[in-house]
């Protein structure tokens, strides 16, 4: 069981994936280190970053431009607020984290 903390506002959609496609998010999830939805949701953020052309309204740019500071945002207040032992060893996990999407996702390297 993984533990996700979350430090920026999600909304929820209920998805229902093909068989072949579920057991590959779980065996992503599992091979990184992070649940099933957080995978989905990375896999998800990946596949609308590929997107060729301009498809998105202006309105849809500026809120994940915002849905990515205020997510890096937190994410820095969050990790000043910890001891530093703590500090520490929280970046030494997403390092690593970091490591194993590099190995997934191209590009990332």
């Amino acid at each position: 069981m993984y533990t996700t903390v979350r430090w920026y506002e999600t909304s929820t959609v209920s998805v229902r994936l093909p068989e072949g496609v579920y057991e590959a998010v779980g065996e992503l999830a599992e091979r990184v280190g992070m649940d099933k939805s957080d995978m989905a949701a990375l896999l998800l953020f990946f596949g609308l970053v590929s997107v060729k052309g301009d498809p998105f309204s202006q309105k849809t740019l500026e809120l994940v431009q915002a849905d990515t500071l205020e997510s890096y945002g937190s994410f820095i207040r969050m990790m000043a607020k910890l001891p530093p032992a703590a500090r520490t060893e929280v970046e030494k996990q997403l390092g690593e984290l970091m490591k194993k999407l590099a190995h997934i996702f191209p590009g990332m390297a």
